[in-house]
């Protein structure tokens, strides 16, 4: 995010960080960030692409593809963000550029927060997707099985949508901006030279007062109940989905010839595949958001100390390149793998050059008739 981007810009209020990380490191969360502007471009269009496909009638039948939906929502913004960050990026990397002004670095701040936010919903709606599958295919043989009607996909995504602002809130309201002095153009610089306030960020005095409490109890509430419990909870899912799917090929075998068959058939051409893409996306969402748990959890025990901040930072710049990264490829996968989502886009895409070869001939019967 550009709030936490690491930079030497200290002319416009930023804090030069290589006392505090090595310069490997350095280097590599810098690359990590460069890939992350290139995928969060490529990753907005598949994600586009993604929310056409699922939203279309043949695959809005499970609560699985709502809750892929919502998923596809989150990262659609969060990478939305990102190329904005990345073209400001771009422009702050002149040095005469002014420093941000303090609406700017409100929006900022601002569209910080629901980056935050979503990709949060998003990396829960990934537990969820894990959940719902086992709640399933505990209960494949049930008609009225509610746990794969898209109402019940909607009610998960709405919940999470709540629970993972409230979260924000409490991150959004933890910083302050303020003044902290001025900047004035070089005199390489063209045009008449200028002063501009320079706005930064402060913690807010009454999260860091008795001895940042606040501050202590709100890292320790996100690493806790928003990461590592959710992130812990995914592999538990993911051996109690592989587990039940060989409880149901052994129940299939026992039964009748009818339901053997329906059951045999689904396993094949549906369960496996939808249960691989939620495994991917469980382990994606696991290698980007536990990294994370243990960054807030180590920065409320150890408040202050500018050499871990600063190496937490960068673990933080470097997970969010990796979140960009998976949340690029979900597209990617479903194609791969579902055989519904390629027979949708097959379909969609027919119905665009469908289109488009009836159009000529309209305006030419047209043409023809004068």
């Amino acid at each position: 995010m550009l709030i936490y981007m690491s930079t030497s810009f200290d002319e416009h209020g930023f804090v030069e960080i290589e006392d505090y990380t090595s310069q490997l490191f350095q280097q590599i969360v810098f690359y990590s960030v460069w890939y992350e502007f290139i995928f969060s471009k490529l990753g907005a269009f598949l994600n586009i692409f993604q929310i056409i496909i699922l939203t279309r009638k043949a695959m809005r039948t499970s609560s699985t593809n709502v809750i892929m939906v919502g998923i596809a929502i989150c990262d659609l913004v969060c990478m939305l963000i990102i190329v904005r960050n990345g073209y400001i990026m771009e422009k702050m990397l002149n040095g005469c550029t002014p420093p941000r002004t303090l609406f700017e670095m409100r929006l900022d701040w601002l569209l910080t927060a629901v980056h935050n936010a979503l990709r949060r919903c998003s990396a829960w709606l990934g537990m969820m997707i894990a959940l719902v599958r086992y709640l399933v295919i505990t209960d494949i043989t049930n008609k009225a099985n509610k746990f794969s009607t898209p109402k019940y996909g909607l009610k998960a995504v709405l919940n999470c949508f709540l629970v993972s602002f409230f979260f924000t809130i409490i991150f959004y309201l933890h910083v302050d901006i303020v003044e902290s002095g001025t900047w004035t153009a070089n005199e390489r610089c063209e045009g008449e030279r200028r002063t501009f306030p320079v706005y930064i960020q402060q913690y807010n005095a009454v999260f860091e007062s008795n001895s940042s409490f606040l501050s202590r109890a709100r890292l320790f509430m996100e690493g806790i109940f928003a990461k590592l419990i959710p992130c812990f909870s995914l592999p538990v899912l993911t051996f109690l989905l592989l587990n039940q799917l060989r409880k149901t090929v052994r129940v299939s075998t026992t039964t009748t010839v009818e339901i053997s068959m329906a059951t045999k058939h689904l396993r094949k051409s549906r369960k496996e595949r939808t249960t691989v893409i939620t495994i991917f996306i469980a382990i994606s969402f696991f290698l980007s958001e536990f990294p994370l748990g243990i960054v807030d959890l180590y920065k409320a025990m150890f408040r202050g100390s500018m050499n871990y901040e600063m190496f937490a930072q960068n673990v933080v710049l470097l997970c969010d390149s990796i979140f960009t990264i998976n949340a690029s490829t979900h597209c990617l996968v479903c194609f791969a793998m579902s055989f519904q989502y390629r027979k949708t886009v097959f379909g969609l895409l027919h119905c665009v050059c469908f289109f488009k070869k009836k159009k000529p001939s309209g305006v030419t019967t047209v043409l023809s008739s004068y």
